[in-house]
């Protein structure tokens, strides 16, 4: 898909960032931005030496005072990286034009798919993948239902706090 984590390159953390869909790109299509979510964002992403192929679809700047916690994968490149935008989401295109990827480096926290504009971004991306026409408006869905969010979630419930309980199945 035209770029990958690397250990001891890319870096984890769990930050808010102010997601900015690329302009003029149908990825972007019918986007509120920036879209704010508080994820696992990796950045500092290897790519293809090819950047031809590559295109930055959405983006973000981390930043000492949006960072939440620093996990395993965090290193001197990730401080490096702060202050910089950092690719979140990004589409390949194979040289002989027959085949489209995209990889997204969030979609860790169940409750940011609650977000309209958070799920449009990234089934735009789909389509733009499939060879699809991305709707001007974007691609729209209904939300998910809270007891939808809540299914295989190990996160709290933002509203009410509440923790998935070890061992309790949900539907």
């Amino acid at each position: 898909i035209g770029g990958y984590m690397e250990t001891g390159w890319s870096v984890n953390p769990h930050w808010i960032a102010d997601i900015t869909p690329k302009a003029g790109h149908p990825v972007g299509n019918g986007i509120k931005a920036p879209i704010t979510a508080y994820d696992e964002f990796y950045y500092n992403m290897r790519f293809v030496d090819d950047r031809k192929s590559v295109r930055n679809f959405v983006t973000a700047t981390p930043t000492r005072d949006n960072m939440h916690r620093y996990i395993n994968l965090w290193n001197q490149h990730g401080v490096d990286g702060l202050n910089k935008e950092q690719t979140l989401m990004w589409g390949y295109e194979r040289p002989d034009g027959k085949g489209r990827g995209v990889g997204f480096t969030g979609g860790h926290y169940h409750w940011n798919w609650a977000d309209e504009n958070f799920r449009k971004v990234v089934l735009n991306a789909i389509v733009w993948s499939a060879h699809g026409e991305v709707p001007a408006d974007g691609v729209s869905t209904r939300s998910p239902s809270r007891e939808e969010l809540k299914a295989n979630q190990d996160e709290p419930d933002p509203e009410t706090k509440e923790k998935k309980k070890p061992g309790r199945k949900i539907k």
